[in-house]
C-alpha cells in the first residue's frame, strides 16, 4: 500500500538525509522499492540488502542498526575507488623518470647530469605534484591505516552512527635512537619498581593482559587491522558473542567497557584496558556474563549510566568534531532514556516526549559536549522536582536548557511551586 502524501514527505526527507539525493530521486527509489527504506537505499548503491544475522531476516526500515550497518557498507563501496587513485598516485610519484623532457619548464636532460655535480646546471625546484581531492599527499616512513573511512550523511554533512577513527602509525626510522631511547626507559623500570633483573617490572604484561591479547587476536577478522577490530568484527562480537542487543543501551554498555573510540570499531587497548579494568577472566562467557549484570543495574546505578551517557557522547561525534548532529544526538537519547537504560519520565510527566517536541520547534543546532553531559544532570533534578522549581535565571544551564524550562511553562504550563507566606 501506498504511503500518504505526508508518510511519503518524511520517507523521502529521510532517504536524503542518508544518500544526498534530491527529492525527485528519492521518490523514485522508494516507489521502485516498494516504499522500503533499506532496499531504496541499497537499490541506489547497488547492494545487497545484508544485515547482522541470518540473510533472510527482515529488518524494519526504522530500525537504528539497519541505517547503521547500511552506512558503512555504502561508505566502503564509495571510498574504493578514491584509494584506489591514492595508491595510484603514490605510486607514480616513487617511480619518476631520471630526467625531465626538455620542452618542459626547469627540466634537463639525461646529458646534462652526467658531469660532475659542481658543472650540472642549477634549476628552481617546479610546484609539488597535484594529489586528487579526497587523497593525502604520500609521506614516507608513514603508513595509514583506516579500518573504515567515516560516513557522510546528506551533502558532506552529518555524522555517522557506526563511524570510525583514522589511525596514523609513524614507522621507527634506522639509526634515529627512539627504539635505544625506549629500551633504557624500560631497564629503569624494571629496575626501580621489579628489581634489577626484570622480575614483574611495570613493562612485562601480566598474565591477564595476555590472555586478553589472546582474545583480542581470535575475535579479529582476516581483513582486520592488527590493532583494531573493524565494523563485520565488532558487530559479529557484540552480537554472536556476547549476545548483545544492538538496538538498546546494552550496545553502548559495552562500547564504555572498551572505551570504543567509534560505535562500531574496537581497538586492542581499549579492550584489554577495559576489560582488565573489570577484573573478570579473560573468556567470552565470563564477558557476557559481565555484560548482563551491568545491564540490569542500568537503570538503577546513576554511576553507571553516566559513565555510559557520558562515553555515549565521545563514540558519536567525529574525531576532529566537538559536537555531534541534533538527528543523532537525539537517536541516542532515545536509545539511553528507554529500558533497559534509565527511564527520563516522571509521575506526571514524559520528559524524553517534552524535550524532544521542544527540539523539533525552538532547536536547529548540533549538540556539544556540554550540552550533551547538562542535559543528564537536568534529567536528574526533573525527576526530583518536576515542577522545575529549582531552576533559575541566575544557574549556570545552558541556554538551550533555559528555553526548554521557558518553553515547558508557557505551552505545557509547567509552573514552579510557590511558597505562601503570612502578610
Amino acid at each position: 500500500m501506498a504511503p500518504s502524501t505526508a508518510q511519503l514527505k518524511t520517507l523521502s526527507a529521510q532517504f536524503v538525509s542518508l544518500t544526498g539525493a534530491s527529492e525527485r530521486t528519492a521518490q523514485r527509489y522508494l516507489k521502485n522499492a516498494n516504499y522500503k527504506m533499506n532496499d531504496a537505499i541499497d537499490a541506489i548503491y547497488d547492494l545487497p540488502a545484508r544485515f547482522v544475522g541470518s540473510p533472510a531476516q527482515s529488518v524494519d526500515c526504522n530500525s537504528r542498526v539497519a541505517l547503521l550497518l547500511g552506512h558503512l557498507r555504502r561508505q566502503r563501496t564509495r571510498e574504493r575507488p578514491n584509494r584506489c587513485r591514492c595508491r595510484a598516485l603514490a605510486l607514480k610519484q616513487t617511480r619518476l623518470p631520471c630526467h625531465l623532457m626538455p620542452s618542459e619548464p626547469g627540466a634537463h636532460t639525461s646529458d646534462a647530469l652526467s658531469g660532475p655535480p659542481q658543472d650540472r646546471p642549477r634549476t628552481a625546484p617546479g610546484p609539488p605534484p597535484r594529489v586528487p581531492p579526497g587523497c593525502r599527499s604520500p609521506r614516507p616512513n608513514h603508513k595509514t591505516k583506516t579500518a573504515l573511512q567515516r560516513t557522510s550523511i546528506g551533502p558532506r554533512k552529518g555524522l555517522s552512527l557506526w563511524s570510525s577513527k583514522k589511525k596514523t602509525d609513524v614507522k621507527q626510522q634506522p639509526g634515529d635512537g627512539t627504539k635505544d631511547k625506549d629500551k633504557d626507559k624500560d631497564k629503569i623500570r624494571s629496575v626501580f619498581f621489579g628489581g634489577s633483573n626484570g622480575g614483574s617490572g611495570a613493562g612485562t604484561p601480566s598474565p591477564l593482559e595476555g590472555d586478553l591479547n589472546k582474545l583480542f587476536d581470535s575475535l579479529r577478522g582476516s581483513s582486520d587491522n592488527k590493532d583494531h577490530m573493524g565494523i563485520d568484527s565488532t558487530t559479529s562480537y557484540l552480537t554472536e558473542t556476547l549476545g548483545v542487543n544492538p538496538e538498546n543501551a546494552e550496545l553502548l554498555v559495552v562500547m564504555e567497557i572498551v572505551q570504543a573510540p567509534a560505535v562500531g570499531e574496537i581497538t586492542r587497548k581499549g579492550f584489554v584496558d577495559g576489560w582488565k579494568s573489570t577484573g573478570v577472566q579473560a573468556t567470552n562467557k565470563d564477558h557476557a556474563k559481565h555484560i548482563k549484570s551491568l545491564v540490569k543495574k542500568l537503570s538503577t546505578d546513576q554511576a553507571l549510566f553516566k559513565k555510559v551517557y557520558r562515553h555515549t557522547f565521545v563514540a558519536a561525534k567525529e574525531q576532529d568534531q566537538k559536537a555531534i548532529s541534533l538527528e543523532y544526538a537525539q537517536i541516542y537519547w532515545e536509545t539511553l532514556f528507554a529500558p533497559p537504560g534509565w527511564q527520563w519520565a516522571s509521575q506526571n510527566h514524559n520528559w524524553l516526549e517534552l524535550w524532544n517536541s521542544f527540539l523539533a520547534a525552538k532547536w536547529t543546532r548540533s549538540v556539544n559536549k556540554d550540552m550533551w553531559n547538562m542535559t543528564l544532570e537536568f534529567a536528574y533534578k526533573s525527576l526530583e522536582d518536576e515542577t522545575l522549581s529549582f531552576w533559575s535565571e541566575d544557574g549556570a544551564w545552558p541556554s538551550v536548557l533555559d528555553e526548554f524550562v521557558a518553553w515547558c511553562r508557557e505551552e505545557k504550563g509547567i509552573k514552579p511551586e510557590t511558597m505562601d507566606t503570612d502578610a
